[in-house]
């Protein structure tokens, strides 16, 4: 059995803790049947590009990018209502992301100085685009890099008080480990997969919104960039003497940087209030502890099952 999950290029923590969590699950998993079938565990991996296998075995995954894809499905688990809905499956397979099992398997690294106030973990395309580094320090919160290594990621999250989450996965391993989170949007907004997550909790997805769209591409390109834009402009613009060409340019290209300047600090201006106005007027999430406990036994008990049925070649649930 082959385990699939999404690779993002710059890493994103949410999806490589897969070959981790799964190794200390059910470290037999790659003996399991063969290479022809494959295994599906944390991530919205049920879209398009989800590789066909003679089965494709679920335990916890989720849709949310695409129509979910043909296949012969063995379903123990899904992330929520609303995949199990899309994908018609049985009422009594048990819903949860697997990262809800994170505090039972890592024991954080945590020294009595290493306590954080409050950490604000970004979606990976978000930290991407930059941006946040300032508001952060100025704010008083910890930025958390969610391309990190996830062991990092995990000590990060698990010593605060209180998580600040565009990622989904930072507030489904702060509920994990009991750390009250918010959710919030910049850049990366996907209420399917939060509703999905939250559906077995009987919780609502409400984030807060800490920037405009597209606000971030346009607030930190370059300097170089700027520059060479308004220098593009100018030369495709017919009817320029040669002489006046480079003045132009000049001067065109330093306007736009001083302005370019000038939007740039009031964006970080405005992520520092909105960071400061959630930290001071929100005290965060967190699920009932009670379902949280159960869907942490029924996803254990599917991986037991998982590993019983395949280990005597018998099948689980087809739909």
């Amino acid at each position: 059995m082959r385990l699939y999950y999404w690779e993002s290029p710059t890493g994103n923590f949410g999806d490589d803790l897969n070959p981790w969590l799964w190794e200390q699950l059910i470290p037999e998993l790659s003996e399991l049947g063969d290479d022809t079938v494959v295994f599906s565990g944390v991530g919205s991996s049920l879209h398009e590009l989800l590789p066909k296998g003679s089965v494709n075995v679920l335990l916890g995954p989720g849709a949310g990018y695409d129509s979910i894809p043909k296949r012969n499905y063995q379903i123990y688990a899904l992330r929520g209502k609303l995949t199990a809905r899309a994908m018609k499956a049985p009422a009594e397979i048990p819903l949860g992301d697997p990262a809800v099992l994170i505090s039972r398997l890592y024991q954080p690294k945590i020294a009595a100085s290493d306590r954080l106030p409050v950490v604000f973990v970004p979606h990976w395309t978000t930290m991407e685009l930059g941006g946040w580094e300032e508001p952060c320090r100025r704010s008083g919160c910890v930025l958390v890099d969610p391309r990190s290594e996830y062991f990092s990621v995990f000590d990060q999250i698990a010593s605060a008080r209180l998580v600040i989450a565009e990622s989904m996965h930072a507030a489904i391993i702060a509920d994990s480990f009991r750390i009250p989170w918010i959710p919030v949007v910049c850049t990366h907004r996907m209420d399917f997969k939060w509703r999905d997550w939250l559906s077995p909790f009987h919780l609502e997805y409400v984030p807060h919104m800490l920037d405009a769209p597209g606000l971030q591409r346009l607030a930190f390109t370059s300097h170089d960039q700027s520059r060479e834009v308004g220098g593009e402009l100018l030369l495709k613009r017919p009817g320029f003497i040669e002489s006046l060409r480079r003045r132009v340019r000049w001067q065109f290209s330093s306007l736009m940087l001083q302005r370019f300047r000038c939007f740039r600090e009031r964006v970080l201006d405005a992520r520092t209030l909105s960071l400061n106005s959630l930290v001071r007027t929100h005290t965060g999430v967190l699920s009932d502890l009670v379902l949280l406990n159960q869907c942490q036994d029924l996803l254990l008990a599917a991986c037991d099952r998982l590993r019983a049925d395949w280990s005597r070649s018998s099948g689980a649930t087809r739909v």
